[in-house]
């Protein structure tokens, strides 16, 4: 991470997440491919049930980050009713007992 997100991130609450996804976009100004502080985005995108946004900015992403953020891009698609591509998402990762969890929702949907 980033000094200065880390900085940045120290001074506010991460329960903030409107704060938090002003400070991850500050930090893309200056720096546009800086991985961690685009996963920073997302998360707090997800925390604003910003799906769809949280979509969009993951098929635009470059492939480090949706490498990255594929469990919560997965998540965005469920929450957004879009089941048959989270469930693809996930399958594709799957194996872990929460990302089961996330796929059995998906696919029940």
């Amino acid at each position: 991470m980033s000094a200065s997100l880390t900085a940045a991130l120290s001074r506010v609450s991460l329960d903030d997440h409107e704060e938090v996804l002003k400070i991850a976009e500050s930090t893309l100004k200056k720096t546009p491919s800086d991985i961690t502080a685009q996963h920073v985005k997302v998360v707090a995108l997800l925390k604003l049930d910003r799906y769809s946004d949280v979509i969009r900015l993951v098929k635009d992403a470059r492939p480090e980050l949706k490498e990255k953020v594929w469990f919560e891009y997965g998540y965005a698609l469920y929450r957004s009713e879009k089941p048959e591509e989270a469930v693809a998402i996930l399958e594709a990762h799957g194996g872990e007992r929460g990302i089961n969890h996330l796929l059995a929702q998906a696919v029940s949907s």
